[in-house]
């Protein structure tokens, strides 16, 4: 279970060390996203699809020009398959192993793509940087029938 959006569902949450990032999910009762799941959740080259296209995700222009950060969502078309959005683009996102993934409104296409990533100092922040929560299913607490 991966969050639709960038936390909190707004404007993402940025300015947050891993460790900020990490006690935000736990707060929700959920947990940072692992690289592989926060990988597996984007898609392809791209969220939407293999060839880049400057106007689906908040990623800077191909005329080098970049964008401000904006509220989750704002880029109907930067959606994957599984109905995730700004999984490039607007922030880059922390995972657990303390990379920071998708690139952000200040990457090309070539640095804002569903494989991107790049080692962090745990303890910087960014106004770039933020993250979204996983979350393991819950099982029922209902008692298991007995067999007959």
């Amino acid at each position: 279970c991966i969050d639709r959006r960038e936390y909190p569902g707004g404007v993402p949450r940025t300015n947050v060390s891993l460790g900020g990032a990490k006690a935000a999910c736990d707060n929700r009762g959920g947990r940072l996203c692992t690289g592989a799941e926060w990988r597996r959740g984007c898609g392809g080259q791209y969220p939407y699809g293999s060839v880049y296209d400057e106007e689906r995700c908040n990623t800077m222009a191909l005329d080098g020009s970049s964008r401000e950060v904006v509220s989750s969502g704002s880029f109907s078309g930067c959606k994957s398959g599984y109905g995730l959005l700004d999984m490039v683009g607007n922030v880059g996102e922390w995972t657990s192993d303390g990379m920071v993934r998708g690139g952000d409104a200040y990457k090309t296409g070539q640095d804002a793509t569903c494989g991107s990533a790049k080692r962090r100092a745990p303890d910087s922040a960014s106004p770039y940087v933020g993250f979204r929560c996983c979350a393991d299913p819950k099982l029922s607490d209902a008692e298991p029938e007995e067999p007959k």
